[in-house]
């Protein structure tokens, strides 16, 4: 059978000979090299199965047959074309036709297609292929034969669409990165709406074994090194432990090293310098967020955000969740994500915030944890390695991560996706947390406000990932280097808050118990015949709490700090408030109804090991 050719601009006739239909199918030999290219890049063995009758394949496209009286004359319809698979949600709807052809420099492209928009509106369906570099018939008389070709195409797989980045599912059988492409064997399609949110492919360079050597195990003997590269690999363990995304915000002046953390830990899984922008609108962040969904987020320079909304940016960033978007469907859709950030300033987040009279809150902080960047040593270095100076060392390691990386990462996955197979890993996962969790605390005083168990369990899942990473062979780290790195950081983080300790709040728990040993004759039960505060009286006292007068409180802590004494053990929850200070506004059966401090019985008789939690 011969059949016109035509010429890939014009379209003017020339005669060459096709295989039949029947041979295209399947039949290596009858399958135009095109095609089989086609094939070769979605590792399909049959790029022609399932083609339509009607059509045939050649080496510039397809032709159709049956468009006018003498249906003995081909006719061209569209370049090299395949129909990939069929996709639908889990629930079985919202179809979508998933193809692959080559555009007008010979390169693969794949595209999603809704099957309603096919049956709806081809015209834009045309449109947005010829955007992506599909040549087509101009013919609207022969479109027609494309839409029948796209929907009668039925080549057997199906796909799933998944409404997220990253890990797909629970199963963690599949993990999507930003361009859609997918690490894992379940078949799975990011669905339209994360479109808009879909980005080039991450770029990688050089081997898993250069990047070990070039630049993770030159982060030896550097704690903040060592935890921005575990930072980054803490992406996909998020959604196996249950826990909500954030990360940590290191901040300090200029030629600190900062910069040089931030391109550290994108070595992970992009090109070093694959850094945002914290100038940027809260839509753009959402849409950025959902595309490194299971990977690492790195914004620079915190000072360029707006510090009347940052706070808010810093909740996003962790819960996970963009606001509806009303598509031209009239559907509303919502990016969401889970990712680990690092973030960098001069500032601090509460500092930033603090210029414009806004207050930190403790959900902000714990979301993004404030690392003060030590000034007076060498900043984030401590060790050199083969470098004379912190400043020689920077700018090697700044050489380094600019030609090696995006392998550590997904090579991480690939690992995680091996060991899920196994039904207990997900416990045992969970389990090597917990225990990071203790020994992260091992040999230090422990804090004792209200968030920092949430900020311990940041910092373990940071030190779990670099620990499991280390099992892998992926970092060349020994045993132990993540966790002890972490736990400086930790110390870090501490430092720059001025927490109390744990033994700063046993000798304030130790002054509350001596002075009611001391004062028992001055404290009055409540309901008491004599519940005025006169005559002596230091406080009241029921089967809640004691209830200590502000000049009870003075004398207790005389030498002391009284204020941050009860600041300490309210953030433990040992005081009873009013309106959310530090002091409890007595009934009215106290004269006059003075204010007091109220420390809760149960806090006071607490194991102090019990306040860590907080």
């Amino acid at each position: 059978m011969f059949i016109q050719k035509a010429d890939p601009e014009m379209h003017e006739t020339n005669i060459v000979p096709l295989h039949p239909v029947e041979e295209n199918r399947g039949a290596p030999g009858g399958v135009p090299a095109s095609f089989a290219r086609l094939g070769s890049e979605g590792d399909i063995p049959h790029p022609l199965h399932a083609f339509p009758d009607g059509y045939h394949a050649a080496e510039d496209g397809i032709y159709v047959w049956g468009h006018d009286a003498d249906e003995s004359k081909p006719h061209w319809l569209c370049g090299p074309l395949i129909v990939e698979a069929r996709a639908r949600t889990s629930s079985r709807s919202e179809w979508h036709t998933c193809i692959r052809f080559l555009d007008r420099d010979g390169h693969p492209v794949s595209m999603s297609l809704s099957d309603a928009d096919i049956n709806r509106s081809l015209s834009a369906v045309l449109a947005q292929l010829v955007q992506h570099g599909l040549r087509v018939t101009p013919d609207k008389r022969l479109q027609e034969k494309f839409r029948h070709l796209l929907m009668q195409w039925e080549p057997g797989v199906r796909m799933t669409l998944v409404d997220q980045f990253g890990w797909t599912d629970q199963t963690a059988s599949a993990f999507v990165l930003g361009d859609g492409s997918v690490i894992g064997t379940a078949r799975v399609l990011p669905r339209p709406h994360l479109l808009a949110a879909q980005g080039t492919r991450p770029q990688s360079q050089g081997t898993l074994e250069d990047w070990r050597t070039q630049v993770s195990l030159r982060a030896v003997g550097n704690p903040l090194m060592i935890t921005a590269i575990a930072l980054g690999l803490s992406g996909p363990l998020l959604q196996l432990l249950g826990l909500e995304g954030g990360g940590v915000h290191v901040h300090g002046p200029s030629s600190t090293g900062k910069s040089t953390l931030l391109r550290l830990g994108n070595s992970v899984w992009a090109a070093s310098d694959h850094i945002q922008s914290w100038n940027a609108t809260r839509n753009a962040l959402e849409v950025i967020s959902a595309q490194h969904s299971g990977r690492l987020l790195t914004l620079d320079e915190i000072g360029e955000a707006d510090p009347r909304s940052i706070g808010e940016t810093a909740y996003a960033l962790s819960n996970g969740k963009s606001r509806s978007r009303l598509t031209t469907s009239l559907q509303h859709n919502v990016l969401t994500w889970q990712l680990s950030v690092l973030s960098s300033g001069e500032l601090s987040l509460g500092a930033h915030m603090g210029n414009v009279g806004k207050k930190l809150m403790a959900g902000q902080a714990v979301r993004l944890l404030d690392i003060p960047i030590d000034t007076e040593a060498h900043g984030a270095f401590r060790c050199f390695h083969d470098c004379a100076s912190a400043a020689e060392f920077a700018q090697s390691i700044n050489r380094t991560v600019g030609h090696y990386y995006g392998v550590a990462g997904p090579a991480f996955v690939r690992k995680l996706i091996d060991a899920l197979r196994k039904d207990t890993f997900p416990e045992s996962l969970k389990a090597d947390h917990r225990v990071i969790l203790n020994r992260l605390t091992s040999g230090m005083e422990c804090y004792t406000d209200g968030i920092s168990a949430r900020a311990l369990h940041r910092f373990a899942v940071i030190a779990a990932a670099g620990e499991l990473a280390t099992e892998y062979g992926i970092t060349g780290w020994t045993q132990h280097d993540a966790i002890n790195a972490v736990q400086e950081v930790m110390l870090l983080w501490s430092l720059g808050r001025d927490l109390p300790t744990r033994s700063d709040l046993d000798a304030t728990r130790t002054r509350i118990a001596a002075f009611i040993v001391a004062h028992d004759g001055s404290m009055v039960a409540l309901g008491a015949s004599h519940p005025g505060s006169s005559g002596g009286v230091l406080g009241w006292v029921d089967a809640d709490a004691y209830y200590f007068t502000r000049e009870a409180w003075e004398r207790m802590h005389a030498g002391y700090d009284p204020t941050g004494s009860a600041e300490q053990v309210r953030n433990q929850g040992g005081l009873k408030v009013t309106e959310g200070g530090l002091q409890f506004r007595m009934p009215r059966a106290i004269l006059g109804r003075p204010r007091a401090y109220a420390v809760r019985r149960a806090w006071l008789a607490a194991d102090a090991d019990s306040d860590v939690a907080g």
